[in-house]
């Protein structure tokens, strides 16, 4: 596993052990998270707050203040006035 910098021998150990579980694909071995979390390999999530109503744009106001204060950790607030969620909708995600 030369782009891991780590032999395929040391990788059986580390399936042998436990420590990683491979998905058998075509015959062969394919490794997803549990080798990034032993390489210490960090990919961090985007989470983003989507708040909507129909029409009451009060209620709009209250559901991003309770979004915000319950997810602290976003990147961005997406709000929406309109009959129902259509991210097709013209100017939905602009």
């Amino acid at each position: 596993m030369p782009k891991l910098g780590i032999s395929y021998r040391t990788l059986q150990s580390y399936v042998k052990k436990g420590c990683i579980k491979p998905v058998l694909e075509t015959g062969k071995w394919r490794f997803g998270e549990d080798v990034e979390k032993l390489m210490g390999i960090v990919r961090k999530r985007k989470v983003v707050l989507y708040a909507g109503v129909s029409s009451r744009k009060d209620e709009l106001a209250k559901q991003v203040k309770y979004l915000e204060e319950n997810v602290k950790d976003h990147e961005q607030v997406i709000t929406d006035v309109g009959p129902s969620l259509n991210v097709k909708r013209r100017g939905f995600l602009n």
